[in-house]
C-alpha cells in the first residue's frame, strides 16, 4: 500500500479507512482540538463532530481534560483511559 505524503491525500485516506471502523475514533491535535472524527464517534457522542473540526474535545467530553493533560505531560507516549 502506498500512502501519499500530500496532507490532503493522506487525510482523505485516513478518513476513508475510519469510515469503515465501527469504533468511535476522534483525532486530536496537541491542544485537544478535533482534527478528524468518524461517524461512529459522532453517533456515540450525539454530536456532529465533522462540523466541529477545530473545536475543543472538552466542549463535548469535559471528562477528557485529565487525559489530555497527562498526554501533554508525556509527549510521544501512549496515554489510555476508560
Amino acid at each position: 500500500m502506498i500512502v501519499s505524503s500530500k496532507p490532503e491525500e493522506r487525510r482523505h485516506f485516513i478518513e476513508t479507512v475510519l469510515a469503515g471502523v465501527s469504533a468511535g475514533v476522534i483525532g486530536l491535535d496537541a491542544t485537544g482540538r478535533i482534527n478528524l472524527a468518524n461517524r461512529s464517534a459522532s453517533l456515540l457522542l450525539g454530536a456532529d463532530l465533522d462540523s466541529n473540526i477545530g473545536s475543543d474535545i472538552r466542549d463535548f467530553m469535559p471528562e477528557m481534560d485529565g487525559m489530555i493533560e497527562r498526554a501533554r505531560a508525556r509527549p510521544g507516549r501512549l496515554v489510555e483511559d476508560q
